[in-house]
């Protein structure tokens, strides 16, 4: 079996938490997610 490579996806949660004006614990809490899953 071969194993390919099929490229990978970026994303930019940093910036997309500044343009938005949200903060990572309004974020994670609309998420239903931890804090620290948003922070890694």
């Amino acid at each position: 079996m071969e194993d390919k490579a099929y490229g990978s996806i970026n994303i930019k949660l940093a910036d997309l938490i500044k343009e938005k004006g949200i903060s990572k614990n309004k974020l994670s809490h609309r998420a239903e997610m931890q804090r620290s899953q948003i922070n890694q």
